[in-house]
């Protein structure tokens, strides 16, 4: 039964599809009321433990990934400009194993740390902040739930800023000093009131340090805000060169005007709508051109009857005595 189960384990995680999957279930809640709620919540919780403690027994864990590949094979031959590297047989061939032939396996290490990082996003904390909401209608298991995933986004993954939201301070105040706190007696008050205790602690240290904090706790976070509160400074990105069009050779001997009509045959099958752009923009330009060598020719002409009058002024004009 041991080896049943450490099979069926291996499995479920092997496949990279069966993590996403969890998180989107998590991300995914929008109001279907509270049984998917604590069916979600419960889910990512425990697919996270067990995944955590299985890729701790087991150090070199491989995952494997599907990426479509077919289409990226495609793109780049005609960015190679080999527009025949995909004739009618390969899109036959496409229509017939579509499932398979645009997919394309890949094994890669797991790593636990990365992958936990993807359950910290805004809409999966929203997730649980609006799980957490029910607190005092919750059992022992579902708070120790929704008290580890927190324990998790702040200390574990040292992403507390995340908290760092009005609602979400004030429900973890209510929790613990509020009307309706949760009962002093319960065994996950001491649990709670650690948290929330030691998560205050580092809103105020950050305040300190980050005044545009105050600000921010009226919003969501985003990946750069994130950045900015925990560094003081902005993520620098280095922006990466586009990469150069694919070329066409036109090979023969050809003039070069017949090269440019094999080009625009070629983009006439694919590319017709860009053809048509380009005819309207040169045409526009080419009237804006002759507007302007008119315009310009006009105030030449003007120019030379205003020197001819001028001189034919002096001319008439009569000696002073």
């Amino acid at each position: 039964d041991q080896e049943i189960a450490e099979n069926i384990q291996n499995r479920i995680f092997y496949e990279e599809t069966t993590h996403d999957r969890v998180i989107a279930v998590l991300r995914g809640y929008k109001d279907q009321g509270f049984d998917y709620l604590d069916a979600c919540t419960e889910l990512s919780h425990i697919f996270l433990r067990m995944l955590e403690r299985y890729s701790k027994e087991n150090i070199d864990l491989q995952v494997r990934s599907r990426r479509r590949a077919r289409k990226q094979k495609k793109k780049a031959a005609l960015e190679r400009g080999d527009a025949d590297a995909y004739d009618d047989d390969d899109a036959s061939s496409e229509k017939e194993d579509v499932a398979e032939a645009q997919r394309e396996s890949k094994e890669r290490k797991f790593d636990f740390t990365r992958f936990s990082t993807k359950f910290m996003t805004q809409s999966c904390i929203n997730t649980f902040v609006a799980f957490t909401k029910y607190y005092n209608d919750l059992d022992i298991e579902q708070l120790k739930r929704a008290h580890r995933f927190f324990h998790r986004v702040a200390f574990k993954q040292d992403l507390s800023v995340m908290l760092f939201r009005v609602d979400i301070v004030a429900m973890f105040y209510k929790i613990i000093q509020g009307p309706e706190a949760l009962d002093h007696a319960s065994p996950a008050f001491r649990e709670w009131e650690d948290l929330v205790r030691h998560l205050i602690r580092k809103l105020t240290r950050k305040l300190q340090d980050r005044p545009q904090l105050a600000i921010e706790m009226l919003f969501s976070k985003i990946p750069s805000s994130v950045f900015y509160l925990e560094f003081g400074y902005e993520k620098q990105t280095i922006s990466s060169k586009p990469r150069p069009p694919a070329t066409l050779e036109v090979k023969g001997a050809m003039s070069k005007d017949e090269q440019i009509g094999v080009a625009v045959a070629v983009l006439h099958e694919e590319k017709l709508d860009a053809i048509n752009w380009i005819i309207n923009i040169l045409s526009s330009a080419l009237n804006e051109r002759q507007s302007w060598e008119g315009e310009a020719a006009v105030r030449q002409i003007d120019q030379a009857q205003g020197q001819d009058s001028s001189q034919s002024a002096t001319e008439l004009k009569a000696p002073s005595i």
